[in-house]
Order: C-alpha cells, then structure tokens, then sequence
C-alpha cells in the first residue's frame, strides 16, 4: 500500500522514444486488427456501452479523503470506459502533494503465482515523448477487472469476452459498412472520343477508366460509349451502352436491419436496455429502462469497482452512492404514493430528493 506521507523517489525506468513506441503500435495493431475483438472495440455497439458504463460517473464518491480524491468523475468513468472495451484498467499509484493518484498505464504484463499478493506487474506508460516502463509489486498498482476466465485470472475479460459471438456479429456488421461506405462511388456517363491524343488511339481505353473509377468520390467520370464496340462497327455494339446513373455505396435493406438490431442487441450483456438504444422505444419503455439500468446495472458495476479500487488504495469502505430516483416525474409520482400512504408531503420528497 502507498504511505500518503512519503513522497516516492524515482524508480528505475526503461525509457524509450517514440520511434520504438510507433513501431511497437504498428506491429500490435498487425496482430489484431482483423480480430473480431478488434472489430468489436471499433463499433458503435461497443460505444453505446462504454457511454453507458461511464455514467458510473455520476455517483457521489465516499468517504471523501485524501486517498479517494484521485476518483474524480474523469477517472471514474476513464476506468468504467476501459472495463467496457477491454474488461480491465490498470494503473500507478502515486503520490502528490500528499494526495494520491492514479498515472494509467498504456500497457501491462503480470508474472507470479496464483496467490494475487505475488504478482508482479511491468507497467508501461506513455509521455508526448517517451515512454517508461518500470517493473513494480502487486501493492503499487491499481488493477481492475471486471470478471476474469479462471485460466487467466491476471487478465480481465469484459461482457464481449463471454458473449464473443454477438460482439463479433456487431463489429463484423459496422467494418463490412465501412469498407463498403469508403469505396469508390459517383457517376458514369457514356461518351464518344472527344478528341484524345493520336498516340493514345492505340491504347487500352478502359485502363485510363479503371484508375478514374477506383479514385472517383462522389464525383463525375466518362466511360467510352459502346455504341460502335469501340470501332469494331455497330454490329458488334453490345445490347446497351454504359447507363448515366450512380455506382456505389447501397447496402441491402437486410444489412442495415440487422446493424439496428444488433445495436440494441449487443449492449445488453453489458446491462444496458435495449429500449435505450432503440430510437423507435415509445417514451413509457424508455424511462423504465433507464430505471432499471440506474437500479441494477449501475449499483452492481459500481460495487465491482469500489471493491478492488478501495483494495488498491486502502480504502476498504470505498463506495459509489446513486441518487435514489433521478427522473422528476417519477420523483413526483413517488412523493404521491408515499403521501398517500400517510406520510406528510415533507417527509415524502425528503426520501425521494425531490
């Protein structure tokens, strides 16, 4: 555990540029850019339930102290952000100013047995210039894990991890879009020689096209016309020339039905309603969803978080308090139960916070 009044000294780092850093980026990014997790942490699904996870955010942080003031809101839902996409936040604990804080590593390797109080973490954190790595014991690292396989317990896993497929369904969708979306796409209209140079007569006249259509953005391009089979007459004239009309970017009606459906499919394994997320959810569904999610969802992510946060920092009675009830005309409709149910308007919107 890190003494608040000791001032820790510089520890032994390896530091590296970033020219070594870029190509230790290129060469991860090759390992697992076509993975379908990697897909999945691209996807708006995987957004949607990181958005929804750093509401975590929103709760009041007790007991106040010098330990629990490194948990302000950006670092909460920093670290509900990363449980979200990855199943696990790692980071230095440190201490300044007589405050703690939390330095977030970029990347982490854990050694040691089973026991948890023998790990060994190499931490690695980057700067706008360099980037260090240093070797330190389990009690100077705040490591959070949002559920773990049993073989890899030093590696946290997130909702995705356990529902592989569906996440992967979700990426796979939104990539085939984008790629799709970033393909050539405009216009062709058919046109005959309007007066190219003698020494190109003799070229291949759909080499010149095929470079144009493959750079074409939305815009305009000519094709020869095949009106005359390109001077071999009329006669051998295909049935119809090139049609003036758009090329491009036209997903099926299936594909962009099941990109909706897996938008509110997906994050549900991370708790979040699918009447969140679904913009047709008429507005009575919507406020119960969201009730449902401050109720469970929130409550239970934070109790993860407090627990192995409060660990780290030695504050065993860290924890994230909600507001009771946070939507005004469900707040209203509670002050009237409770009035009626014999307790003085007073007492009734103290307990709901109205």
């Amino acid at each position: 555990m890190i003494e608040l009044g000791i001032a820790r000294g510089p520890d032994p780092a390896e530091r590296r540029n970033y020219s070594s850093l870029i190509l230790g980026a290129v060469e991860a990014a090759a390992r697992g850019a076509g993975s379908p997790a990697a897909a999945w942490a691209r996807s708006a699904a995987c957004e949607i339930a990181c958005l929804f996870w750093a509401r975590l955010a929103t709760a009041t942080v007790e007991p106040r102290t010098r330990r629990t003031a490194a948990l302000t809101p950006l670092t909460v839902a920093t670290i509900a952000r990363r449980l979200a996409r990855g199943g696990e936040y790692c980071a230095v604990l440190d201490v300044r100013g007589g405050r703690l804080a939390l330095d977030e590593a970029w990347e982490w390797n854990v050694q040691g047995r089973p026991r948890r109080d023998s790990w060994i973490y190499r931490v690695t954190q980057s700067g706008p210039s360099f980037t260090e790595t240093r070797t330190l014991p389990a009690d100077e690292v705040c490591h959070v894990r949002y559920a773990w396989f049993p073989e890899q317990p030093w590696r946290g896993a997130s909702p995705a991890a356990f529902a592989a497929n569906g996440a992967g369904l979700a990426g796979g969708i939104d990539t085939t879009l984008a790629g799709e979306a970033n393909s050539p796409s405009g216009y062709v209209m058919p046109a005959a020689d309007l007066g190219a140079d003698a020494e190109d007569d003799d070229a291949d006249p759909f080499t010149t096209m095929r470079g144009e259509l493959a750079a074409l953005r939305g815009g305009l391009t000519v094709a020869p016309t095949q009106s005359d089979a390109l001077g071999r007459g009329p006669d051998a004239a295909p049935k119809s020339d090139f049609d003036a009309r758009r090329f491009g970017f036209a997903p099926p009606e299936e594909l962009t039905a099941l990109r909706r459906q897996a938008l509110v499919d997906a994050p549900g394994a991370y708790g979040v309603p699918g009447s969140l997320v679904d913009e047709r959810a008429p507005a009575a569904a919507l406020r119960e969803a969201g009730r449902m999610f401050r109720e469970s969802t929130l409550p239970m992510l934070g109790q993860l978080v407090a627990e192995q946060v409060g660990e780290a920092i030695g504050q065993p009675d860290l924890r994230f308090v909600f507001p009771a009830i946070s939507d005004i005309s469900v707040k209203a409709r509670a002050v009237n139960s409770l009035t009626q149910a014999g307790l003085t308007v007073e007492v009734a919107r103290e307990i709901v916070g109205l």
